[in-house]
């Protein structure tokens, strides 16, 4: 998707270290067709911040508390695709 694309470049230029969590992508086409290779299971209590911007099941499945679990304290949440409730993250577009 050439928006997360975006997102992640405008991220990396920032200095951010970005994961990305895509479990239907294979890692090696991943890599050699978009330049980055997506992580396995992202771990509890990492993120500053978490996009969500592709509205596969999973992330509906594991709902506020199993993302907001995957966040540090004062975290950002950014839904891009309206897959949580409006008053459980920061924004959205």
């Amino acid at each position: 998707n050439t928006r997360v694309r975006e997102i992640i470049d405008e991220l990396q230029a920032c200095h951010a270290n970005v994961d990305i969590h895509e479990p239907y992508a294979d890692p090696g086409e991943c890599e050699r067709e978009c330049g980055f290779r997506p992580i396995g299971q992202p771990q509890p209590g990492t993120y500053d911040a978490i996009v969500i911007a592709v509205g596969h099941r999973e992330y509906h499945d594991w709902g506020v508390v199993g993302i907001r679990a995957l966040a540090k304290t004062n975290a950002v949440i950014y839904d891009v695709k309206y897959v949580l409730p409006a008053d459980a993250v920061d924004g959205r577009l």
